[in-house]
């Protein structure tokens, strides 16, 4: 998450920004099962659903990236861009 600060810095300024923690990272608690890029998105989706009132940009590095794909695909009316 540090790598992602300076970033964050600067879209918060324009924009609500948003930087979580995945389930088994940081200080979240991990899922109860072996987890997949798909149980993320779930997750992610899930979230994106209680606090957006319409379409989010979604910004991933890494494993991030591959799970906002997943989203992406998944989830078309969630997101606007996905970068």
């Amino acid at each position: 998450m540090v790598c992602h600060v300076p970033l964050i810095g600067l879209m918060s300024q324009r924009f609500r920004v948003l930087a979580i923690d995945l389930p088994g990272y940081g200080q979240s608690p991990k899922l109860p099962q072996r987890t997949t890029i798909e149980d993320y998105a779930d997750v992610l989706a899930e979230l994106i659903e209680q606090v957006a009132d319409g379409p989010v940009v979604l910004v991933g590095h890494s494993m991030g990236g591959m799970t906002r794909l997943v989203i992406a695909e998944n989830t078309p009316p969630l997101w606007s861009v996905s970068c």
